[in-house]
């Protein structure tokens, strides 16, 4: 039987960087004591050595590619008073970390002019003295693990009128006895999502509407609406502002508004002051749901547009008829609901 004997010796050497590097090679093949040569010795020896080059490649590649991954992270790090944040790709901020150290917190909006969209992961871990968080309206997604040990928190408040986009980790770690108040009007969009329904054990709160009004409270414990918030074309006053009920109109409350297009008034109405509606230009409707006219001033619709068709509730026509200035206002324009 012939026999074979193949020896394959490499010799290699660091460069100063600490790669591999291939510096002398020897290959032997004996045959009954010959020395012989094969091409299956050379496609041995170019794999060895593409296998080595390969390593030594792919090693330089993955350091370069996390040198550049840390460099990277560590620039869209920033600071913005008591919180840590990152800019996201679509130019919006996520905030990584508070260093607030007060009970309540609340996450602004927006920082150095980017809205926040997003509470990233443990962003409030470990928060012993965090009792009560507010978010804005503006986040979308909340992260992993964000309230985990804030073993003191027991309000959270969220001024979206959905909810914003949860792991199935968010809540995790957070204490069972947590209360979150939403938006007027938003309770059973909450209450769809099973992540916030079940995290919160059902204690979800929706806040009264916002007051859109300045107002003052008069002797009797009543309410005068003094001016409005709200700019939109059609405003409607409501009967009652934290259980007391509205029964001014004050001085020049609607004055100058010129986006006002209709005006709203409860039954509880019972008197009107001077200048309500001067200069208010683009004003076309007046709603009373007050069966007998309010006591008005004789300045009460002085520089009032022309053009305003009053309506009132059926069978009080001819009350505000017999008013002169109601009726003399109004040029005769008013009609029953």
């Amino acid at each position: 039987m012939e026999k074979i004997a193949i020896r394959i010796k490499i010799k290699y050497n660091k460069n100063t960087k600490g790669n591999l590097l291939i510096m002398e090679y020897k290959i032997n093949i004996k045959k009954n004591g010959k020395l012989i040569t094969f091409a299956i010795v050379a496609t041995l020896f170019f794999m060895v050595a593409v296998s080595i080059f390969c390593i030594q490649f792919v090693g330089q590649t993955s350091a370069n590619a996390m040198q550049e991954e840390e460099q990277s992270i560590v620039a869209t790090v920033n600071q913005s008073g008591e919180f840590l944040y990152q800019i996201l790709p679509d130019n919006t901020v996520e905030i990584i970390a508070s260093f607030h150290t007060s009970a309540s917190v609340t996450i602004p909006a927006t920082i150095n002019g980017r809205q926040v969209t997003r509470i990233g992961d443990s962003a409030f871990r470990n928060r012993f003295n965090l009792q009560t968080l507010t978010f804005p309206e503006s986040i979308e997604s909340i992260g992993a693990d964000v309230f985990f040990a804030a073993i003191n928190l027991r309000t959270v408040i969220s001024l979206r009128p959905g909810p914003p986009e949860t792991d199935w980790r968010t809540f995790n770690g957070m204490s069972s006895n947590v209360r979150l108040y939403v938006p007027y009007g938003s309770w059973e969009w909450y209450m769809r999502d099973s992540n916030w329904r079940q995290s919160f054990n059902f204690n979800i709160i929706e806040m009264p509407p916002p007051v859109l009004f300045n107002y003052r409270i008069l002797y009797d414990n009543t309410v005068e609406i003094l001016s409005s918030f709200d700019t939109s074309a059609s405003v409607t006053i409501p009967a009652t502002i934290n259980g007391r009920q509205v029964t001014r109109i004050g001085d020049n409350a609607f004055r100058n508004r010129t986006t006002l297009n209709m005006l709203t008034f409860p039954a509880t109405i019972r008197s009107i002051g001077a200048y309500v509606f001067f200069g208010a230009t683009n004003l076309r409707t007046v709603v009373s749901l007050r069966p007998g006219p309010p006591e008005t001033d004789w300045r009460t619709f002085e520089g009032m547009s022309s053009n305003v068709t009053l309506f009132v509730p059926r069978g009080s026509w001819e009350w505000y008829m017999r008013d002169s200035n109601w009726r003399q206002s109004f040029n005769f324009n008013i009609v029953e609901l």
